[in-house]
């Protein structure tokens, strides 16, 4: 969670910011296979929160 925003009468947003660098390989060049499937998963909770 990069930013939560809790507004008064509103439920709280979570904006969660994440750049290649969370799921690519350390030469950058294509997902890396330990980080890519975590960072999915984190992707798809959120989108289903």
């Amino acid at each position: 969670m990069d930013f939560p925003l809790l507004l008064p009468q509103v439920q709280g947003i979570v904006l969660e910011v994440n750049g290649s660098q969370h799921y690519t390989s350390p030469s950058g060049q294509g997902p890396d296979s330990v980080k890519y499937p975590p960072a999915v998963a984190w992707a798809r909770v959120l989108k289903l929160s």
